[in-house]
């Protein structure tokens, strides 16, 4: 299954319907909010406007960038035995979804930043610090959900 919120979420909208991708958009959404509040970017709820802007943005461009990982890195193999009376047939992503999920995250990372910089106008340090604060802390939580078994990709 894929994500929602960021560019990672694209692929549980894909895979794992609407329902799912909002499942994980608002805790991330919330959860970045709360590191942009932390970090003193604006108040609680510019911090969650901000947040839901961004990760909107980075979600939609996360639906283009998964559907060409896709269409790219699924592979299914045809294997017959021996004496050619059974098949079986295997299908997986030919690049793991780890590494996915780390290309979703700089490109999360990158998209949300530059959003971030033309709609508060905050001085450049300051906005990319924020967004690779919010965006560490949302996709290590995305990881963990991975290691866990609780995300899943295909």
């Amino acid at each position: 299954m894929p994500i929602l919120a960021d560019v990672a979420i694209g692929p549980m909208i894909l895979l794992g319907g609407l329902l799912a991708g909002l499942a994980l958009f608002i805790p991330i959404v919330l959860l970045e909010a709360l590191v942009l509040w932390a970090m003193r970017w604006a108040g609680f709820k510019r911090a969650l406007r901000d947040s839901a802007i961004v990760n909107g943005v980075s979600t939609i461009l996360g639906l283009v960038f998964f559907a060409a990982y896709y269409a790219t890195s699924w592979r299914c193999e045809r294997i017959e035995s021996a004496d050619g009376l059974q098949v079986v047939e295997n299908c997986d992503f030919a690049i793991s979804p780890l590494v996915w999920l780390a290309i979703a995250g700089l490109l999360s990372i990158v998209i949300e930043g530059l959003v971030l910089l033309w709609l508060r106008k905050y001085p450049p340090r300051i906005t990319w610090d924020a967004v690779i604060a919010a965006n560490v802390a949302s996709y290590a939580l995305l990881a963990v959900l991975m290691v866990l078994g609780l995300l899943k990709f295909g």
